[in-house]
């Protein structure tokens, strides 16, 4: 009987090396698909806060109603990656830039009555008030390990963000004099 215990003792002691031969490797990805998804939310985020800040700041400009869509495209951009801690750079980043002159026009809601018209590819703004701008940002970011790719994932990801910047003009006669 003591035969037999010592052999099967003797049998088990290369059973956790074994063991553990065989979870590092499910335990390192783990580890590795842990880090690159803090990244990704980190960049989103960055990314997501740069915009609000760059869009903020856009009204405070001098020359915010002499600009044109061409030139609030590349400075939205430019002050997205800079207020991004240099996370992203700008050849990640795609602007889709639309301008309305009122919320009637955004809404598609004004009649073709001399309102000018979203799609005009006159460049020259000619604005009653503050333009509406809707901000479409896409952003293209490689992962930072070659992991994703192993299981079919692609090289990058993206995230698209939605921002739309305007006033509500308010009439005389609306307002609450309490």
């Amino acid at each position: 009987m003591r035969t037999a215990i010592r052999c099967l003792r003797r049998k088990q002691q290369g059973i956790v090396s074994l063991e553990a031969a065989l979870i590092f490797p499910v335990l390192l990805f783990i580890l590795v698909m842990f880090f690159e998804l803090a990244r990704i939310a980190l960049v989103i985020t960055v990314v997501n806060t740069s915009l609000e800040r760059a869009v903020q700041n856009l009204r405070s400009d001098d020359d915010f109603y002499s600009l044109g869509e061409a030139q609030l495209n590349s400075l939205i951009v430019e002050r997205v990656a800079s207020y991004s801690y240099d996370l992203v750079d700008k050849k990640n980043l795609e602007l889709e830039l639309n301008t309305f002159a009122t919320l009637g026009d955004f809404s598609g809601t004004t009649d073709s009555s001399g309102s000018r018209d979203a799609n005009d590819d006159d460049d020259t703004p000619t604005y009653a008030n503050a333009p509406i701008l809707n901000i479409t940002l896409t952003l293209n970011q490689d992962f930072i390990t070659p992991l994703p790719q192993l299981f079919d994932l692609g090289s990058s990801y993206q995230h698209e963000f939605q921002q739309i910047l305007g006033d509500l003009v308010i009439d005389g006669d609306d307002e609450d004099d309490s």
